[in-house]
């Protein structure tokens, strides 16, 4: 036999052979990227779970209002429904009505962590970290996407 008859017998017989080829999706691999990168970080989540202006923490806008008594700055809370919440403290709360003297300031624009679970979903914000979530930094979610 000469070359080209064995060359073509050759690519006959690698074709007529199954190929199977695996490729993982572009988003599984964004998922599992997210998860090791929040997971890189569960040692060192952030302390304040509010703050007046954005840092390296992915976040999310909430409105804070100052709350005094009288000329005395009582702190800054969010609504919670109908409830205030102190945002050093959530678990310290004023009902409205509020106590006489106390006035509620405008509304300032702050931020609240954004809790993850390790497949990328939100699964609280703020004071409702739920088992298991971690805050992310920017930088984690950006490879999200």
């Amino acid at each position: 036999m000469d070359k080209l008859t064995v060359r073509r017998k050759l690519l006959r017989g690698s074709l007529s052979a199954p190929v199977v080829l695996t490729v993982s999706s572009a988003s599984a691999q964004t998922v599992t990227s997210f998860g090791q990168c929040i997971a890189a970080n569960s040692n060192n989540q952030p302390t304040t779970k509010y703050v007046a202006a954005p840092d390296q923490w992915y976040r999310s806008a909430i409105s804070v209002y100052p709350i005094k008594n009288g000329t005395t700055l009582v702190g800054y809370y969010f609504l919670d429904g109908g409830t205030y919440r102190n945002t050093s403290n959530p678990s310290s709360t004023l009902t409205p009505p509020l106590p006489n003297g106390y006035t509620v300031g405008p509304a300032q624009p702050w931020w609240q962590l954004v809790w993850f679970n390790s497949s990328g979903q939100a699964v609280g914000a703020g004071w409702q970290n739920p088992q298991n979530g971690l805050a992310a930094t920017l930088s984690c979610q950006l490879s999200f996407g």
